[in-house]
């Protein structure tokens, strides 16, 4: 009797130990799994911060500053030894590619809204737009909005003689004021008013103007504007100082004119399409137009036929062919 009872009383250590045993290889696989769940959200986190803080996976950025005389252009490169930003130059017709000099970092470079002579530069601020002097700083304000008026002035683009100056003037001014937070503290938000043209509303009111470069005489090119609004894309002179490009598309986008208008008034319409689903893909892929056989032609981009290729047309709009057929 007393050995029987004893027996159970001597496995009990027994199981003691093997409760002990699963109990430690438990907890390693616990450590194990909680090793890899670790490694796992690690990875992750750092693959995350490659894509969205250190921008690993997005294309470089490729800003040139080209030269006045057009020989080529620079562009700031880090060297990959020395890990600092230089200047190198690119010569347009050989592509060559060499440091920069002194004399072509610090010298006049082409930039946006420089005068041929590279003496005035244009700037749009403040409601107005003016010339401003590149050795003193002194400006000449070219046009200006009238009080009380919100405006701005868009693309100002000096005429290859550089007597003249093409721009935009957008006026907001009759687009509805919406109330806007602005992000900050979310103890004490703060508003802002920003105008917002909502759907079947008044939309900003577009014209297209030519001032000449001292600020004096101004031309307002004779382009209609249907009562429902329009936008404007391309808008540049077309290869002379009297003649003007301009990219019209209807309120809805179903509709794009192609015009060239004259400085005098005269207007001719050398592209049109229209569609009731979409002129204009949603990329804006299909905007513009490129001049070839020095201004005589030109290539735009269509899916006038369900499909969007590169048509061929002649500068007075007669249509010489595809260029991308199939």
């Amino acid at each position: 009797m007393i050995r029987k009872i004893l027996m159970p009383m001597r496995t009990v250590p027994m199981l003691r130990l093997i409760v002990l045993f699963c109990v430690v290889v438990a907890a390693r696989e616990l450590g194990a799994e909680t090793d890899r769940e670790s490694t796992w959200q690690s990875k992750a986190e750092s693959r995350l911060k490659a894509i969205y803080e250190r921008g690993e996976f997005r294309a470089k950025g490729f800003r040139p500053d080209w030269l006045r005389d057009g020989s080529g252009f620079l562009v700031g490169e880090v060297d990959s030894a020395s890990g600092k930003e230089a200047k190198w130059f690119y010569d347009a017709k050989t592509g060559e590619r060499r440091e920069a000099t002194e004399s072509e970092i610090t010298g006049p470079l082409n930039g946006k809204g420089d005068s041929v002579d590279g003496e005035f530069k244009l700037e749009a601020r403040d409601s107005k737009l003016a010339a401003v002097d590149t050795t003193n700083g002194t400006e000449v304000v070219l046009v200006s909005s009238p009080e009380g008026r919100e405006v701005e002035y868009r693309n100002p683009a000096w005429s290859s003689d550089g007597s003249k100056v093409l721009f935009v003037e957008a006026d907001f001014s009759g687009v509805k004021l919406r109330s806007v937070l602005v992000a900050g503290d979310p103890s004490y938000p703060e508003v802002r008013q920003d105008r917002f043209a909502r759907v079947g509303g008044e939309i900003e009111k577009l014209r297209v103007g030519v001032v000449n470069k001292d600020g004096g005489e101004l031309t307002w090119l004779a382009l209609e504007s249907p009562e429902a609004g329009m936008y404007l894309g391309q808008v540049e002179w077309a290869g002379s100082s009297d003649e003007v490009l301009v990219e019209r598309f209807s309120r809805f986008r179903d509709r794009r004119d192609f015009l060239l208008v004259g400085i005098g008034g005269e207007v001719r319409k050398i592209f049109m399409e229209s569609n009731e689903a979409w002129v204009e893909s949603s990329q804006g892929k299909n905007s513009g137009l490129v001049w070839i056989k020095g201004g005589q032609e030109f290539v735009v981009i269509s899916e006038q036929d369900g499909w969007r290729h590169a048509y061929r047309y002649t500068r007075d709009g007669k249509e010489l062919g595809v260029l991308t057929p199939g």
